[in-house]
């Protein structure tokens, strides 16, 4: 993105100079529409990690906290006492003036101590510091007053000449640069070009240019003057200045001093002002994949915020910057020290700050991972590293990046091969969701935004009624395609309308064809759509479900142990629709006498439900099975329709268990299942232990995690249960 705007920046200003004869004088009376967002932000923050003022009238919900935090702390306000800041107070003309030399001198611009002035009439009863300040403006081209002899120094300031004051300001100053890299620009470097279309191409006289138009997203500025909406649409690209709303600007509106903070924060972030002592930050801190070259720049200012000069300082990272090999990657004790025997950090490095105080190091971190960077002061390399030491750090972060996707639609998961009911169903809406595995084992859910995923939509008449598309026999009779874009959650959704269909009688079945694709891998990339109107009702396979959480515990009854076990079968017809009242279910729940239960009515739910006391449970006895047998209607007649493969027994089975009881010695099991809402795991001892917050985790490096890191990995992994108590505190190692 930073080389993008550089390069945008480069080509727009030789544009720029090429036509300044044709910019027009007046302001464009609206917003431009293919401009909708900030194009030359800042790349790093000025008022990273400085610390809360003592304003009692700024709480840390207020929008613009951080803003007056942080002018407070580079002295830009001293606030109206010692505990007001006052944020919805107007800015007067003077206020403005100190504010605005203040925060000059913080950006690196000259200013005269004694300036002449013009002469303003008006300021000489103001306190000396006041008027200092109101002639430096004016020395500097950032004011002209409000006359030849006047300033006015009492009048509030307007958005619009705010706006005006500080892009002034910013474009005599230099945004940060290390190392020939540019972080920050001046309203100056935003041009904007359009290409303006040859009048007549038959004449044979190219005249096709390429005009500069600013577009802003603000729609009131028609009456601002032409350097006002320069400035705010200047301001708003480089993410300084914002509107009261998306898309209002309120140019003649007095600035309250929350805006004017959030104005000139935005201005240092663009500069090279910095926090006090060593701070470090990252042009690319996240991302999605493996971060393979990014800018890490380091800062060392002194107590009054000027750059420390040629000062060494030295540097290292933690984490694996390069997957193949693992050496280099720096460690840290528990302490917080350096791993190495005589104190340094494997992988220690040193460099000098430039003439701004900084320099720059090459910064990366591999796919799902995370790589932590640490700048620190030597004092002739005789410091070590440590919590004591003066340093700073910042973490390289990435997440998995997706793979694949997987689309699911609302179509009930017990309909027949997507089965719509058009009658009664308006549309079907489709889910793309971005994962991060592969064909085998789609693997978890990615939160990537903006990722193009392609849709090609076929509607077909199903002449041959057989429920699929046949080329040459049914009949194409629509045609689309769109664009979606993943949102936030790394999701795009698609709707299909149902077709026109009249309730009174048999329509011809529709079959849509839905083609997804993108770069990605999609293991079901292509969805159908049977939309028909028969006689929703009739039950064509059933689902048995054992009561969640899917265990019996056993429990001794008459001198032996036995378990109860409970399940529910559920009837659905061809649309997914619960169905079968007018039916009876005979099956088995386990072996033995008593297990046959015949004749359970079916609800209007669609559902029977089997319930079993006392079944036999002892040594060898693991699991107990839930078994149809026959599915009749009340007149006794057999439904073959709902037999062998349209019968679910996917969640047929109970898993038999026994409460865990304290192991004397480190117990030694597979975690088989982790019931996370029970806050209990099934050992492969068959044994069911409990665990909570209060209990200790340790992983396979002897590291300590916390209780939802556990429930998150160790299924499927082998645990040492070192200490069991279900009632106080346990202790679980996962050993792989």
């Amino acid at each position: 993105m930073f080389t993008t705007f550089k390069y945008r920046r480069q080509i727009a200003v030789l544009v720029a100079l090429a036509m300044v004869a044709s910019v027009l004088v007046a302001a464009p009376a609206v917003a431009a529409d293919d401009d909708p967002s900030p194009s030359y932000t800042a790349t790093f923050d000025a008022c990273m990690g400085v610390p809360a003022s003592d304003f009692e009238d700024v709480a840390d919900s207020h929008a613009n906290a951080g803003d007056i935090h942080c002018i407070a702390y580079y002295g830009i306000t001293k606030g109206t006492s010692a505990t007001t800041y006052s944020p919805l107070m107007s800015v007067t003309r003077e206020h403005m003036a100190l504010f605005l030399t203040r925060l000059a001198g913080l950006v690196g611009i000259e200013m005269a101590s004694d300036p002449a002035g013009p002469g303003f009439e008006d300021i000489v009863e103001l306190p000396a510091e006041s008027q200092t300040a109101i002639n430096q403006l004016a020395d500097l081209g950032i004011t002209q007053g409000t006359s030849d002899t006047t300033y006015s120094p009492a009048d509030p300031v307007t958005r619009g000449h705010m706006a005006l004051f500080i892009a002034r300001l910013m474009n005599r100053m230099d945004p940060m640069e290390v190392a020939g890299e540019t972080y920050g620009y001046k309203p100056e470097d935003v041009v904007e070009v359009k290409a303006v279309a040859d009048s007549d191409p038959s004449d044979n006289v190219d005249d096709s240019v390429a005009a500069v138009s600013l577009g802003s997203p603000f729609t009131d500025l028609g009456s601002a003057t032409k350097s006002a909406y320069d400035a705010i649409t200047a301001l708003y690209e480089l993410g300084v200045a914002s509107g009261i709303n998306a898309t209002h600007y309120s140019p003649l509106t007095s600035i309250t001093r929350a805006s004017m903070a959030e104005f000139m924060a935005g201005v240092l972030d663009h500069s090279n002002a910095r926090p006090a002592g060593i701070s470090i930050q990252a042009v690319t801190s996240w991302a999605f994949g493996a971060i393979d070259n990014t800018d890490v720049v380091v800062s060392y200012r002194t107590d009054s915020f000027e750059p420390m000069v040629d000062v060494e300082l030295l540097y290292f990272h933690t984490g694996n910057a390069v997957a193949s090999d693992p050496n280099t990657a720096g460690m840290l004790k528990d302490d917080g020290t350096c791993s190495g025997t005589d104190g340094n950090c494997t992988g220690q490095e040193n460099d000098f700050t430039d003439d701004n105080g900084n320099f720059s190091i090459d910064g990366a971190v591999v796919e799902g991972e995370m790589n932590t960077y640490y700048a620190w002061m030597s004092d002739d390399n005789n410091e070590t590293f440590g919590p004591e030491a003066t340093q700073a750090s910042v973490a390289l972060s990435s997440d998995e990046d997706a793979t694949i996707y997987t689309v699911e639609s609302d179509i009930s998961k017990q309909a027949d091969a997507n089965t719509v009911d058009m009658d009664v169903t308006n549309s079907v809406t489709f889910t793309v969701q971005l994962k991060d595995g592969d064909a085998t084992d789609t693997g978890d859910d990615v939160a990537r935004p903006d990722v193009e995923i392609n849709v090609a939509y076929r509607r077909y008449t199903d002449t041959n009624e057989n429920d699929t598309i046949d080329d040459g026999a049914d009949t194409l009779v629509s045609i689309s395609n769109a664009k979606l874009t993943t949102d936030n959650k790394g999701q795009a959704t698609y709707t299909v309308n149902a077709p026109v269909t009249d309730s009174t009688k048999d329509d011809e079945s529709v079959l849509d064809q839905i083609t997804f694709s993108s770069g990605l891998a999609d293991p079901s990339n292509a969805s159908l759509i049977v939309w028909t109107d028969d006689a929703p009702g009739t039950p064509n396979k059933a689902v048995i479900m054992v009561d969640d959480p899917g265990y019996a515990v056993k429990y001794p009854s008459d001198g032996s142990l036995v378990v109860d076990v409970s399940a529910t079968v559920t009837l659905y017809d061809k649309y997914g629709n619960p169905a079968g009242r007018t039916y009876l279910v005979d099956a088995t729940v386990g072996t033995g006498d008593g297990s046959a239960l015949n004749d359970v009515h079916v609800n209007r739910k669609g559902q029977a439900r089997l319930n079993r006391t006392k079944i036999p449970a002892g040594d060898g006895v693991n699991t107990v099975e839930v078994v149809i047998v026959a599915i009749t209607e009340k007149d006794g007649t057999t439904d073959a329709n709902i037999s062998g493969a349209a019968i679910n027994t996917e969640n047929n089975t109970a898993q038999l268990v026994s409460k865990a009881t304290g192991p004397t010695t480190a117990t030694d099991v597979t975690v088989a299942e982790v019931y996370a809402d029970e806050d209990k795991f099934r050992g492969s001892d068959n044994n069911l232990y409990s665990y909570d917050s209060d209990d200790t985790y340790v992983n396979a490096m002897g590291e300590l995690i916390d209780v939802a890191t556990f429930e998150e990995t160790a299924e499927g992994k082998g645990i040492q249960v070192l200490v069991y108590d279900e009632e106080g505190s346990s202790i679980f190692r996962l050993t792989t």
